[in-house]
């Protein structure tokens, strides 16, 4: 959490900074090209999985 810190005569205060809402992949780091076609791995790459 980010906060503010604001002062005023002999006060200081502390308040929570607004964010901007984010979106899932911001936090991953993944930006996925959408392309609308599934792309299926060949037997080969399959079974290179359980050699």
């Amino acid at each position: 959490m980010l906060i503010s810190i604001e002062e005023k005569e002999d006060k200081t205060l502390l308040r929570p900074k607004r964010e901007k809402k984010r979106k899932i992949d911001d936090f991953f780091g993944l930006k996925v090209k959408r392309t609308g076609r599934p792309e299926w791995a060949t037997p080969k790459e399959i079974k290179s999985i359980w050699e």
